[in-house]
């Protein structure tokens, strides 16, 4: 994780659709079977299960207080106004 935090920036994993997590964590699975050690295949594929799982989790947790999932976006790409609520709401804290 420190090495993807240095390369991409703190945090920017939990802004991955869960669907490329699980795409890249099948990708490292072949790598290991096929016996690529270049990397450690194994690692990075648990970091991706563990990156899908966290999505979808924060996802069943918006849904269940009636807030957009996490990857949705206004027209411009920006966050919404919904969204940034519901980050305030999941995290504790108020907006007005």
């Amino acid at each position: 994780m420190a090495r993807g935090e240095a390369l991409y920036g703190k945090g920017t994993w939990e802004k991955i659709p869960k669907d490329e997590h699980l795409a890249h964590a099948t990708a490292h699975l072949t790598k290991y079977e096929e016996g690529d050690t270049t990397e450690d295949h194994l690692a990075h594929a648990a970091c991706r299960l563990m990156g899908a799982l966290n999505v979808d989790l924060l996802d069943q947790i918006r849904k269940a207080l009636g807030i957009n999932p996490a990857n949705s976006k206004d027209t411009d790409g920006s966050d919404t106004g919904q969204q940034k609520k519901g980050r305030a709401k999941i995290r504790g804290k108020h907006t007005t």
